[in-house]
C-alpha cells in the first residue's frame, strides 16, 4: 500500500477503480459534512492536492478520507476568519462544482467563517481508506497533538483507493485539428 503522496504522483492511478455514488466533480453537496485536513499547492506545477476527513461525510459512504487533485490551477482562494482555537476542524457546510469557460471551478463553505475555492483545467477525485483514520476523529479541543497527528490522515498515511473520478476539458471538447 502506498503513502498518499505516493499515490498521487504516480501515474498509474488513472482509471484503476470505481465510480464513486457521489461525485463532488459534478455534483452539489457531496462533500457536505466531509472535513478539509490539508492542502497542498505546487505554484510551479500549478497542481493543488487536498485530504478530507469523510467520517462525518453525509454523501461520502465509502471510506474514510478523499482526496482532490487539481492541476492546470488558476484560482486558489482560502478565506477564513481567525480561528476559534489554536486547532481548527474545518467542516464543509456547503459543497459545489460548476463547469464553465473550460474549467471546474470547486466551492466549499466551511464551518467556522471560511470560503475555499479552488478553480482548474482538470480536476480528480478518489475515495480510499486510510486505515490510521478508522477510528472516530479525534476531539479538536481536548486531543493532544499527537491524537490529532495519528486520527487524521495526512501526506504520508497509508492509502487504499477505492473509487475515483476525473475532469479533463480535453476529453469533453472536440479536437478540431
Amino acid at each position: 500500500m502506498a503513502t498518499i503522496e505516493e499515490f498521487l504522483r504516480s501515474p498509474s492511478r488513472f482509471g484503476i477503480i470505481a465510480r464513486p455514488d457521489m461525485d463532488p466533480l459534478s455534483e452539489a453537496h457531496a462533500l457536505d459534512e466531509a472535513s478539509l485536513i490539508d492542502i497542498r499547492f505546487d505554484a510551479i506545477r500549478s497542481t493543488a492536492w487536498c485530504i478530507f476527513d469523510t467520517r462525518g461525510a453525509l454523501e461520502i459512504t465509502s471510506g474514510n478520507t478523499a482526496l482532490i487533485v487539481a492541476t492546470g490551477v488558476n484560482y486558489l482562494r482560502w478565506d477564513a476568519r481567525t480561528p476559534i482555537g489554536k486547532r481548527t476542524a474545518w467542516t464543509i457546510m456547503e459543497w459545489n462544482a460548476t463547469i464553465a469557460s473550460n474549467r471546474i471551478k470547486m466551492w466549499g463553505g466551511l464551518e467556522p467563517w471560511c470560503d475555499f475555492e479552488i478553480a482548474a483545467d482538470r480536476a480528480e477525485f478518489y475515495v480510499g481508506d486510510v486505515p490510521s483514520a478508522d477510528e472516530p476523529a479525534p476531539e479538536m479541543a481536548y486531543a493532544n497533538e499527537a491524537s490529532i497527528d495519528a486520527g487524521f490522515a495526512s501526506f504520508s498515511s497509508q492509502f487504499r483507493p477505492l473509487q475515483a473520478s476525473m475532469f479533463n476539458m480535453d476529453e469533453l471538447v472536440p479536437d478540431i485539428l
